[in-house]
């Protein structure tokens, strides 16, 4: 199993995890007292980001190991490495937000306030934050230009030069600010809680947006002691090669074992005062006894809430299917076999002769690949039906439909499924033109991907559009619970589109060898950029909020006044 296979898994069922936990457990632990639910909800979301957000791996992309491993782990690896931090912080806020206890679900309701960003953020906090990316930043650059430390022996490990290692730490720290960024956005823009005021939501985002900073001040700041680690693990390795004081070129010296110790120490004590400064740094406080808030006229009604709830647990089981899909594609991928050769004697001269060559194996186990994605793709549409069936049969009004729902998804929406479905079937039909006859196996398997996604997606849309109405449920709750059903289809057809794009664009990166004379030398080598943006872009698509396609609000019309004779 590759590095990215192994990283998408372990998201996709740790963030399953992690949401389970917050959501079933600690956002319910105190029912009885709101304030103590709401505090405890937020502190526990923060100490599992702090926890998995940890830096300590870092160190796997600069050393060299003391035993010999087969292949280096590769780009992919070291940048999933190096994001991993930030990915994290960002993936336990994002699901934070979506976790809140039950009896407290956000409402959207209209409102005339405006929420700011600038607004709710604490400056203090945010300076030291930008404070220590600034030094983080410092401490990457002088690690830029180290030379580093080849490896003496087997007992000795060595590290990579500074130019194969401090590109990794800048993007993990960009990463970190992007994401608590994005977070920040998140929360200030997020629907108020019911049974809450408005000045305890604003409370409550202040709240989050403290933890979030504090979280991130300790992140940054291990990036920049992780630099401090690597130039000193460097230093140290030239000193046992070459002893104290030698000249390494022109600009470099072997620091001495004093030099060595400072910056091992000015690591340690930059965490230490970081997380000493973050834990004594209190967030601000709700009152324990909340303002007894009416709820709302336009409150979610309980048959939406319960509805929502289905649709809620049906897309974490979802994801956590997804990901035994993608360890089974990645498990599943078959090694290349080994060329056998004869080595004869011809006027002297040694000459080898091909007496066995195997077929090539990936390519044949490309079912396993495409039977991953075809998983992965059908059990989420159909799980999406299943939510969609329990909807109808459990809080489903008597009365049927005369007419289906129409336009449930925007024009601009469908132009881009209809687009990427497009540029899908053109890859294919290209594919399919331009390759040897050894691939025919796989332009059927993503025919048949394409066509059964497109099947369960229509088939999805269709009973969202025509089921009954919830019971109980607005026109614009039953609206939207449709518009979220459509949606997941729509997207999923979209993305395992251009993921198929992606797989067919050039072959060569799934065929492990060069068995044929036609294949150019670059087979078995990494996937291309426009193989990658293709996939990227599919996931992208497939995890396309659905937020995106709710139908905007409409102003209300404004009676006009009545005189009275």
């Amino acid at each position: 199993m590759n590095a990215a296979t192994a990283a998408g898994v372990g998201f996709a069922l740790s963030a399953a995890f992690i949401y389970f936990l917050l959501r079933f457990f600690v956002s319910n632990a105190t029912h009885g007292n709101r304030a103590r639910n709401i505090s405890s909800h937020a502190f526990w979301t923060a100490v599992i980001a702090l926890f998995a957000s940890g830096v300590s791996g870092l160190d796997g992309l600069w050393s060299i190991p003391d035993t010999p491993v087969p292949g280096d782990p590769g780009t992919a690896s070291r940048i999933i490495t190096a994001a991993s931090p930030g990915l994290w912080l960002g993936l336990i806020y994002v699901l934070g937000q979506f976790t809140w206890p039950r009896h407290l679900q956000p409402v959207r309701s209209a409102s005339l306030q405006v929420r700011s960003v600038a607004g709710l953020i604490p400056k203090l906090m945010a300076g030291l934050l930008v404070l220590a990316a600034l030094l983080a930043g410092v401490a990457i650059a002088v690690a830029w230009n180290d030379p580093g430390a080849a490896q003496l022996s087997a007992d000795m490990s060595g590290t990579l030069p500074g130019h194969r290692v401090a590109p990794y730490l800048a993007g993990g720290l960009g990463t970190v600010l992007a994401s608590t960024l994005a977070v920040i956005v998140l929360v200030v823009k997020r629907p108020p809680l019911q049974t809450l005021s408005t000045e305890e939501n604003d409370t409550l985002r202040r709240i989050w947006i403290n933890r979030l900073l504090r979280t991130a001040v300790i992140v940054v700041s291990g990036f920049g002691a992780m630099a401090l680690n690597y130039l000193a693990e460097s230093a140290s390795g030239r000193a046992a090669r070459f002893g104290p004081g030698a000249v390494v070129d022109a600009t470099h010296y072997i620091e001495t074992d004093a030099a060595v110790s400072w910056l091992l120490g000015g690591g340690a004590v930059w965490m230490i005062a970081a997380i000493v400064a973050m834990a004594a740094w209190a967030p601000p406080r709700l009152p324990k006894v909340l303002s007894d808030t009416p709820r709302t006229a336009d409150r979610n009604s309980a048959g939406f809430a319960k509805a929502r709830g289905i649709l809620l647990f049906a897309q974490v089981l979802a994801v956590a299917l997804v990901g035994v899909a993608a360890l089974a594609a990645g498990l599943g991928s078959p090694e290349a076999g080994t060329a056998t050769w004869e080595t004869t004697m011809v006027d002297g001269q040694a000459v080898e002769t091909l007496v066995h060559l195997p077929p090539p194996s990936r390519l044949e186990g490309i079912e396993a690949m495409a039977l991953a994605l075809a998983l992965a793709a059908g059990y989420y549409l159909l799980l999406q039906l299943l939510a969609s069936h329990l909807i109808k049969r459990r809080l489903g009004d008597s009365v049927e439909l005369d007419v289906p729902r129409r336009n449930l998804l925007p024009r601009w929406f469908t132009t881009l499924i209809g687009a990427a479905v497009a540029f899908g079937l053109a890859s294919i039909a290209m594919f399919a033109l331009g390759s040897p006859d050894e691939f025919s196996i796989a332009v059927a398997w993503m025919l048949g991907i394409l066509g059964g996604t497109a099947l369960l997606a229509v088939l999805l849309h269709r009973h969202a559009a025509r089921r009954p109405a919830v019971a109980g449920a607005s026109a614009a709750e039953d609206l939207q619970l449709r518009v979220v059903l459509a949606h997941r289809g729509a997207r999923v057809l979209g993305g395992v589109s251009l993921v198929v794009s992606g797989i067919v664009y050039s072959p060569w990166w799934w065929v492990p060898a060069r068995y044929a004379d036609y294949m150019p030398e670059e087979a078995g080598a990494a996937p291309s950029g426009a193989q990658v943006l293709c996939l990227v872009l599919g996931v992208a698509l497939c995890l396309l909020p659905a937020a995106t396609a709710y139908p905007s609000p409409k102003p209300a019309t404004p009676t006009p006044a009545t005189s009275t004779p």
